[in-house]
């Protein structure tokens, strides 16, 4: 097990202070269809007037911001995969393109759970609007068949346009980057140095053109996308409503709750969710989502951010605690914003850090009591699942009632 790696990149919007909107007059119910003005008071705003005003400055200050972020460090992953190919047994080239890989996958967690329009699904039960399906060819946790890699590097095959998103990928590069067995799956003729870092270098330049593809899809000079976004219940031909816009973030949004409590800390602390395998030990360290890199918490860190920031707004920027400040649902606001700090400071302050936190736990009743009463005293990576379940239970219940909020059709009568 790799030594755990510290948080190269901080909280990009360290618990920014909202701007403050008093939108007493709001009607969440309301239709207006009235063109917004930048220029006229907030205070003068209803109904989907507000909301597409909300959504513009989500669109604005972090879709692109984040989209950008991550198009320049998959072009730096590139180029620093390709150099560690040309010369593979070269230390400090490996060493470069591990730390490339470390940085474009804490940019890509803080875009996991934005996953709609086109990074998101075409078709299925939580198919978006727009969607094209990008984020499975950048990213496909779950699933990753490390093996199937390690046979396709051996018989010097590369990743093209139509390879298997579970043999590609930043999943695909944190194996072939960071495994250090040097017959991880028993082949007999394993891959040698040289032909992993050549199929890494395929990987990386695949996943830097599908980070590309997604930016320029949303760029004005683009396909636009963010001009789809931003005029919701206007012109956008995605959304007719600002509401079904909304509807469609907070369909996203639920891969904090679904995917980052459940999967990537019910999973391998062995508390457990449903729809999850049990785990036939006291925990499952082999389920962490970063294991071989060490890097799972600074995953957990950059999903639960993006989420803080969309509630809260960034760079003086609105977000949906606004909508329910506009209804008088201050609390509700605070609330969140509250439960999301003290997850992002628990993060910040665990003693493990969260992968060797999983592999330190030893006593199966004390995680889970851990998990229902989080504090001091509880094993940390346990506390970090009670911490979020508090905020996420704070989000899929009164939050998404009061804002009439969707939930995923995947999602639909799982109550974990």
């Amino acid at each position: 097990m790799p030594a755990s790696s510290a948080v190269l990149v901080k909280k990009r919007h360290q618990f920014t202070t909202i701007a403050t909107l008093v939108i007493s007059s709001i009607l969440l119910s309301a239709c207006s269809g009235s063109d917004s003005n930048n220029n006229t008071p907030v205070e003068d705003l209803v109904g989907d007037d507000v909301r597409r005003l909300i959504l513009t400055d989500i669109g604005d200050d972090i879709f692109m911001p984040a989209l950008r972020d991550f198009s320049a460090k998959a072009q730096t992953l590139d180029l620093a995969v390709t150099e560690h190919a040309g010369s593979p047994t070269d230390a400090t080239l490996k060493n470069a393109a591990q730390l490339a890989w470390r940085e474009a996958m804490h940019s890509w967690q803080y875009l996991e759970p934005l996953q709609l329009g086109p990074a998101g699904l075409s078709t299925g039960l939580d198919g978006t609007r727009g969607g094209a399906d990008l984020r499975s060819d950048i990213y496909s946790f779950p699933l990753l068949n490390t093996c199937t890699i390690e046979e396709l590097a051996s018989n010097d095959l590369s990743v093209s346009e139509g390879s298997a998103a579970n043999a590609t990928g930043l999943g695909a590069l944190e194996f072939l980057l960071f495994n250090e067995q040097s017959d991880p799956c028993s082949l007999g003729t394993p891959a040698t140095a040289a032909q992993r870092a050549n199929y890494a270098a395929s990987a990386a330049l695949r996943v830097h053109n599908v980070a590309d593809d997604l930016l320029q899809r949303w760029e004005p000079d683009g396909g636009n996308f963010l001009g789809e976004w931003n005029t919701a219940g206007l012109t956008s031909e995605f959304y007719s409503l600002p509401q079904n816009a909304l509807n469609a973030l907070s369909v996203a949004l639920f891969y904090v709750d679904k995917a980052t409590k459940d999967v990537k800390i019910a999973n391998p602390t062995g508390i457990g969710a449903s729809d999850l395998p049990a785990c036939d030990t006291i925990s499952c360290p082999e389920r962490l989502e970063s294991r071989l890199s060490g890097s799972s918490g600074d995953n957990i860190q950059a999903n639960v951010q993006v989420f803080y920031d969309v509630f809260n707004g960034v760079d003086n920027g609105r977000g949906l605690n606004d909508l329910l400040r506009g209804i008088d649902r201050d609390d509700l606001a605070d609330e969140i914003t509250a439960e999301l700090d003290a997850v992002l400071e628990h993060l910040d302050t665990m003693q493990p850090q969260f992968d060797l936190a999983v592999e330190a736990i030893t006593d199966a009743d004390a995680c889970i009591n851990g998990t229902a009463n989080p504090g001091p005293e509880a094993p940390a990576a346990c506390a970090l699942h009670g911490y979020l379940k508090i905020a996420m239970d704070t989000f899929r219940g009164p939050i998404a009632a009061s804002l009439s909020l969707a939930a995923p059709n995947s999602a639909a009568g799982d109550n974990d």
